[in-house]
């Protein structure tokens, strides 16, 4: 045999390089896909938490600043219920820690996909949208209506179904009201 091929691949040998060379390939690009499909999930479930999380602040801090007392709490709920979809706040605006007709009410409420937030009830047409794709919004007050559970559901896509492709994010906390009085 020629010596010159001894040191030449055989069409087997190369047929066998180019079939591991694919394997490898083939399985980097498998990671790679992987990879970045959880980074995107991820990515769209952050966008989805900070889409409601400053309305969930917002709301917390409105319940906290509400003012109110054992027979007449600062919170009213609108709809059926509970739990609530609407709530409304009256707080101390006028520094007095006293309820009086001057008191400041506020209101949260779900229209469609959006958390509205009306910083004063009595002036129409102030109203504001605090977050969007929000699929449910529920207050659920105790039977003292001094503790207040607030839970916060939404999706990347509210209209379409939960999914690794549209993450469903949902925030809760309970907030206690401070009290005028404990009569």
């Amino acid at each position: 045999m020629n010596p010159l091929y001894k040191k030449a691949l055989s069409l087997t040998e190369l047929i066998i390089a180019i079939v591991l060379l694919g394997t490898v390939f083939a399985a980097a690009t498998a990671f790679n896909l992987a990879t970045y499909k959880f980074y995107y999930s991820a990515d769209k479930y952050a966008q989805t938490q900070l889409a409601i999380a400053p309305a969930m602040e917002l709301i917390s801090k409105n319940i906290l600043q509400g003012i109110g007392a054992k027979d007449d709490p600062a919170v009213s709920f609108t709809g059926a219920g509970p739990p609530y979809n609407n709530i409304t706040i009256r707080y101390d605006s006028t520094g007095n820690a006293q309820i009086d007709a001057n008191d400041k009410k506020v209101e949260f409420k779900l229209q469609g996909n959006i958390i509205k937030f009306d910083p004063d009830i009595t002036n129409a047409g102030d109203e504001q949208e605090i977050a969007t794709r929000v699929v449910n919004l529920s207050f659920t007050p105790d039977s003292d209506y001094f503790l207040i559970d607030v839970k916060i559901t939404a999706r990347f896509v509210p209209t379409q179904i939960a999914g690794s492709d549209n993450p469903e994010v949902t925030l809760e906390t309970s907030v206690s009201q401070r009290l005028a009085s404990i009569n």
